[in-house]
């Protein structure tokens, strides 16, 4: 029987971080709703949801070779909403196309190559081999998300105002992340807990810049829904950092 810190830590901790990436993964979903019922996606950044896409790809594999259903069935929710917001926008969006085809172009050779490597070069590896390769390939998309928000962060801190950060959305990255690293932590496995603590950091920085820099829009009693730009992190052992508009992970 399992003791009360690996109770937490392998099975509270992971549940709570799956309802969490849900939340995260759905957060665009009105938006994009609205962008189809307008024709137009406006504003709407869609650059990112390809990588959304692809990062939980990666994290499907890792959890497959690992036998991690926590880690496998949360990004399988990411990886159609991704694939989703992506269509949506380059339906709606003649001026991001050709963007959104180089970038989607490129992450689905990226996780087709590693995919074939993993299961056809790689068959007779070891697990820990394999898991290292995944590994890799999961943290390095999950890298570019992490220089997206760092734009949103200076652009706070040039305005003094915290308006392109959705708070509700931080605080639940922030949640996300602590339960990932916790998940990661009692694996003992630091492919997932490392990226999972430094966005559980970033989201840190952003809720102090919230606290410092307030929202301009709110302090004059504008009703208005902030952008959410910058927030998104990638992939349930990830948590959103960085967020297109109203938008993600493992």
């Amino acid at each position: 029987m399992p003791s009360a810190a690996e109770a937490v830590t392998l099975y509270v901790a992971p549940a709570l971080g799956t309802v969490l990436a849900m939340f995260m993964f759905g957060s665009p979903l009105p938006e994009i709703s609205r962008s189809r019922e307008k024709g137009t996606i406006g504003s709407l950044n869609p650059t990112p949801y390809p990588i959304v896409a692809a990062n939980c790809a990666s994290w499907m594999m890792y959890g497959a070779i690992s036998g991690n259903y926590w880690v496998y069935c949360p990004n399988f929710t990411g990886l159609l909403a991704g694939a989703y917001y992506s269509g949506v926008s380059y339906a709606l969006s003649e001026r991001h196309r050709p963007v959104l085809e180089k970038l989607s172009g490129g992450l689905i050779f990226l996780v087709s190559l590693i995919g074939m490597v993993l299961s056809c070069v790689m068959r007779g590896s070891s697990e820990n081999s394999r898991l290292m390769v995944a590994g890799i390939q999961a943290n390095t998309i999950l890298a570019v998300y992490y220089v997206s928000p760092m734009s949103t962060m200076s652009e706070v801190v040039r305005t003094r105002d915290s308006k392109s950060m959705h708070f509700p959305l931080v605080v639940t990255n922030f949640l996300n992340g602590l339960c990932w690293f916790a998940f990661g932590i009692g694996l003992n496995d630091w492919w997932l807990a490392a990226p999972n603590l430094f966005g559980a950091c970033v989201s840190v920085v952003q809720i102090g810049l919230i606290m410092v820099f307030p929202n301009s829009e709110r302090r004059a009693g504008i009703s208005t829904t902030p952008s959410t730009d910058g927030l998104m992190e990638l992939n349930p052992t990830s948590s959103f950092s960085e967020s297109p508009r109203s938008s993600t992970a493992v």
